[in-house]
């Protein structure tokens, strides 16, 4: 109860729901205002129960009927659609792993010099003028190489 001394609406839930208190029942007996509004919660309760019981034993139109099983006919569809779409994705993917592990071409081992040659090929091709250092550069490092005999790197040391 509240501080006016009537039910709280949780009070009413419990009454309704069957769990009330002996507080809350003796209160019912002695205050007509707070047992009307029980017995209206009582009411729309057994009203609102009386109208799912008819409801549910009354059998659906031909229309009703034919709306249902459009929808769930619809909703099978979407979801077979929706699996095919998913089993088309995981096998698309499957395959184009597979190719690709196949396509992958492992380079033969390139020494130092010939990286670095291949690299100054692909940079003179059509470069832009902000890397001509890096072409004057590469032009010395060739200078270099020419005139510096080319030894063997020592195996063994790390």
């Amino acid at each position: 109860m509240t501080a006016n001394s009537h039910l709280s609406d949780y009070e009413l839930a419990e009454l309704a729901a069957g769990n009330a208190s002996q507080t809350v029942l003796a209160h019912l007996q002695a205050c007509t205002e707070c047992g009307f509004e029980a017995r209206e919660v009582r009411e729309a309760i057994a009203g609102f129960r009386g109208a799912l019981t008819l409801l549910a034993g009354e059998p659906l139109t031909a229309g009703e009927r034919s709306s249902r099983a459009s929808r769930s006919m619809h909703a099978w569809g979407v979801r077979i659609v929706g699996a095919l779409a998913i089993l088309a994705m995981v096998c698309g993917g499957v395959l184009l792993d597979r190719n690709t592990a196949r396509k992958l071409i492992h380079p033969a081992p390139v020494s130092d010099s010939e990286l670095l040659n291949q690299v100054q090929d692909e940079l003179s091709d059509d470069s832009p003028a902000a890397l001509a250092p890096a072409g004057y550069l590469a032009d010395e490092r060739d200078a270099i190489l020419e005139t510096t005999p080319q030894t063997q790197p020592q195996q063994g040391r790390h």
